[in-house]
This record gives structure tokens, C-alpha cells and sequence, in this order.
């Protein structure tokens, strides 16, 4: 379990699947101390995982959809949201195949936490071309791994935050 840290359920623990990798307490707040208020813009988790991140939007008052494609993280990330009072949408599929799905609609803020496997820069150029992020895209990445060009970058141990302004990407 872990705690969200900002927001009306501020405090409040939350269930995770065994198998997810939660996007540490001080990168959530490191995330939203950059992003600043985040009520009442939309805001896609696209590798939602844990769901920590898109809960954490939506406890902030974001309207926030989450990604996922696994079956145990899918309920977790329902039964949280259904417990700590949180509206979410929620999207079962996996990054690719919601890319799709989402075509035609835009999130101000879009962030990217693919498995460390996984291709984020192809993620990313998805994203772009597809025009879903109208502000702010996030990508959290391993230090070690090629931030995303023309990104501000912040580094948190062994994490890393590429914060591409889209407006000034485009």
C-alpha cells in the first residue's frame, strides 16, 4: 500500500498490485510542485500501473482517465477510486490500442511511465502526433535513459522527469 500525497484524499493509502512499480511518494510531489493546480484540467496516466498517479490527479481535482491493460491493476485502480470517493475514467487497454481510442480528444496534461522495457520515446512521438497533450507531457524514465529532446529535466535519484511544454514543442 501507499499514501497519496496531495488533494482531498491526501493521507490516504491505496492498494497495488503486487507486479506495479508506484511512481514514488517525492517523485508524485516533485510531479505536482512542477505542474502546479492542476483542478479542473484533464489529465491521462497513460501507463497507469498502480493508478498512484492518476489518483493523485483526481484527489487534486483533475479530470483524470487512466490507462491500463492488466486485469489486477483494473480493479485496484476502480476499487481505490470507488473507495476514496474519486471520480476516474478508466480505460482497459494497453497504450497502443488506447491511443486509438482517445483519438480526438486532448488531455492538457499527459503523463508517460512505461515498463522500463518498453520504447518511451515511441510512446511519446505517439502522443505528439496524435495530438492528445495540448500543454504539458511528463515522462518519467530511468537517469540512465535519453530524456525527451527539448524537455526540461529533473532528476530524483534514480528516476528521472522530462517535462516537454507542448505549446513550445510545436
Amino acid at each position: 500500500m501507499i499514501r497519496l500525497t496531495g488533494g482531498s484524499a491526501r493521507g490516504r493509502l491505496i492498494r497495488v498490485p503486487a507486479s506495479a512499480r508506484p511512481t514514488p511518494s517525492r517523485l508524485r510531489v516533485a510531479l505536482f510542485d512542477l505542474l502546479g493546480p492542476v483542478a479542473g484540467r484533464t489529465f491521462l496516466d497513460l501507463y497507469a500501473g498502480s493508478g498512484a498517479v492518476g489518483l493523485e490527479a483526481a484527489s487534486r481535482g483533475a479530470v483524470a482517465t487512466c490507462v491500463e491493460r492488466y486485469p489486477q491493476a483494473l480493479r485496484l485502480i476502480r476499487e481505490n477510486a470507488q473507495r476514496l470517493g474519486l471520480k476516474l475514467e478508466v480505460v482497459a487497454a494497453d497504450a497502443q490500442t488506447s491511443l486509438s481510442r482517445l483519438a480526438g480528444r486532448q488531455f492538457e496534461i499527459v503523463f508517460i511511465d512505461p515498463p522500463y522495457s518498453q520504447d518511451s520515446a515511441r510512446a511519446v512521438q505517439e502522443v505528439l502526433e496524435r495530438r492528445l497533450c495540448s500543454r504539458v507531457l511528463v515522462l518519467q524514465h530511468l537517469a540512465q535513459q535519453a530524456p525527451v529532446p527539448g524537455a526540461k529535466v529533473r532528476r530524483y535519484g534514480s528516476n528521472t522527469l522530462s517535462i516537454l511544454e507542448v505549446a513550445e514543442a510545436a
